[in-house]
């Protein structure tokens, strides 16, 4: 194999390893070849090592052994993999912390819209569902239909919120790790849960709009 910026013209392929992320771990994998540092020294090295028990209290250990070989050798920094890992997921965290918030604000607010709004319509159709219940229409009748008013808010609000959120997806894709922005247990989770929470939501004012007494209801006008 031959290896550009070698000393030696040819190198032999000792081993292959995974994929690795050098340029965060949003980017994706490029390809890269790993030599001696004999044959290409850098300006700045990363030395790996592997211990058994507790790394933080060996960091010294290592130190000593690197100015062993040369004491003039400045080590910059010594981490684990752990806090190397945490350092590179802060960021990321953060940004899931706060769209996980928005989220459930969100949530909240669209399920206190849905009850808002079904509670209103109860109320302003109280006489005309005295009306109806006085006239032979069954409590049980009157609950669907009010549960179906809201239920087909529901239905429109998530499908308008499925597209919005697909033909938007592409803006956070680069915030996520792990995921896709189109993640199908996302866009099926999510939409799920509001439903079902909306939907008990809009249970509340319709079983009381069912139980409205018929004389009661007509000496509102």
């Amino acid at each position: 194999m031959l290896v550009q910026g070698s000393d030696q013209a040819l190198a032999e392929i000792v081993g292959v390893v995974g994929d690795v992320r050098h340029n965060g771990l949003t980017s994706d994998p490029a390809p890269a070849v790993f030599r001696l540092h004999a044959q290409a020294p850098g300006y700045i090295t990363t030395l790996v090592v592997r211990s058994s028990g507790d790394a933080v209290s060996q960091v010294a250990a290592i130190r000593r052994a690197i100015h062993d070989v040369d004491p003039a050798q400045a080590v910059s920094s010594a981490k684990t993999l752990e806090q190397y890992l945490g350092d590179a997921l802060a960021r990321p965290r953060m940004y899931a912390g706060l769209v996980t918030a928005f989220a459930l604000i969100a949530f909240i607010l669209a399920v206190i819209g849905v009850y808002g709004m079904l509670a209103y319509s109860v109320v302003q159709r109280t006489r005309e569902i005295g009306i109806r219940l006085a006239l032979g229409a069954s409590r049980q009748r009157v609950f669907l239909d009010l549960f179906g008013q809201g239920s087909r808010l529901v239905a429109v609000g998530l499908a308008c919120g499925l597209g919005v959120s697909l033909a938007l997806g592409r803006m956070v894709s680069s915030l996520l790790f792990g995921v896709g922005a189109a993640d199908p247990a996302t866009f099926a989770l999510a939409p799920a849960a509001f439903a079902v929470v909306s939907l008990a939501v809009i249970a509340l004012p319709a079983r009381r709009a069912c139980r409205v007494e018929p004389l009661d209801a007509l000496r509102l006008e």
